[in-house]
């Protein structure tokens, strides 16, 4: 038996605001953004940046991250939010193989098994898909923005094999 665990940092979400009012243009995929002002802790719930509105728990399906934790940029200014502030869900996958080899009755002859399973606990894999044509987080799409939307498409996979040697 085989086993591969893997275990890694989800996607870095790009963080952008798409009413840009910095008088720079900015192109992204033919879209002007700028970045928006980073003013609280975003892996932290309760209130930032002077907001109330603002979830108690983070890193759930509702709210990975805290959205008042960013807020727009000064007309004229360059928001002071790095690119990708934040990752979204870990994925954790686990691949196995079974082996069994079957000796046969004629001289250097044998049968192997195999039987392979791809993510075997099948085990979601959550995305933060951003909204809009630019698949960012948008500060200004609140219906995207920080909400786990989607799932990467990484269903089980079971194949098996047979081997003859001779």
């Amino acid at each position: 038996m085989d086993v591969i665990e893997r275990i890694t940092s989800g996607f870095p979400l790009f963080l952008v605001d798409s009413a840009n009012g910095s008088g720079v243009n900015f192109m992204w995929n033919g879209n002007a953004f700028n970045r928006p002002d980073q003013v609280g802790d975003p892996n932290r719930g309760g209130p930032e940046g002077g907001r109330t509105d603002c979830p108690a728990r983070v890193h759930t399906l509702d709210n990975w991250f805290n959205p008042c934790a960013f807020a727009r940029a000064a007309a004229g200014e360059l928001g002071n939010a790095n690119r990708a502030p934040l990752y979204g869900p870990d994925f954790v996958n686990t691949d196995l193989s079974f082996i069994k080899h079957f000796p046969l009755p004629y001289e250097g002859m044998r049968l192997d098994f195999r039987a392979e399973l791809f993510n075997a606990w099948n085990h979601a894999q959550f995305f933060l898909n951003g909204g809009g044509n630019s698949h960012m987080q948008d500060i200004n799409i609140g219906s995207h923005f920080d909400k786990v939307n989607q799932t990467v498409n990484n269903p089980r996979v079971v194949q098996f094999a047979l081997k003859l040697t001779f």
